[in-house]
């Protein structure tokens, strides 16, 4: 089984939502390969998160109640265009100060260590593990998702940075809290057996990825 850990989200686009996030579109390709997939991450009790649940099912891909029922709002973005840039501390340098509010005060902050072991303990077959996404830009997350991955050094674990994203929806931290998000991105990159890279990652991040 390949695991999929991370985000959900919700984008709007002319008014239409469409479920969207890196984990959750890797789990649907990933069961629509023909192989078992799983997908881990905070999904909300509101109607955002029905639908988020209803893609799933409707895409074959397991879930765990554990992580089902968030009491926070599904984040929903508008669709917007992705805006090069030269490097993480040129752009953040054009940003307002504060975190974006939809990592914090969403479902894409219910996720944590303790859930993930239990979602853990109950399928003896997983082999893969793929996480990334926008929600990793949240700190707490972040962590919560390494410190439970370094128990899982038995799978092939795969990271993908997906500054795309980050940037597209402006989440990238805030600047004092900029450093930790760049250490994350290292341990992350040590941890991980195999990247998902796109060009735009190895533009910005550049030395930032152990490779």
């Amino acid at each position: 089984m390949v695991v999929s850990i991370g985000d959900a989200i919700i984008i709007d686009k002319n008014s239409v939502s469409i479920p969207s996030g890196f984990a959750l579109q890797t789990a649907i390709k990933t069961a629509a390969s023909g192989k078992s997939a799983s997908f881990l991450g905070g999904i909300s009790k509101d109607l955002f998160g029905g639908q988020i649940l209803n893609s799933l099912i409707d895409n074959l891909v397991l879930f765990d109640p554990v992580f089902c029922g968030s009491p926070f709002p599904t984040a929903v973005f508008p669709d917007s265009t992705f805006k090069p840039v030269e490097s993480l501390d040129s752009y953040a340098d054009t940003q307002a100060t504060g975190n974006h509010p939809l990592l914090f005060k969403t479902a894409l902050s219910f996720i944590d260590k303790e859930k993930l072991a239990e979602a853990f303990s109950q399928n003896s077959d997983i082999d893969s593990v793929v996480f990334g996404g926008i929600c990793f830009a949240n700190p707490v997350a972040a962590e919560e998702i390494l410190t439970f991955l370094k128990s899982q050094t038995d799978k092939e674990i795969t990271f993908a940075p997906c500054i795309r994203d980050v940037i597209r929806f402006q989440v990238l931290p805030e600047k004092s809290n900029l450093a930790t998000y760049k250490n994350n991105l290292k341990r992350a990159s040590t941890l991980a057996s195999s990247l998902i890279l796109t060009d735009d990652d190895k533009l910005i991040l550049g030395d930032l990825l152990c490779r």
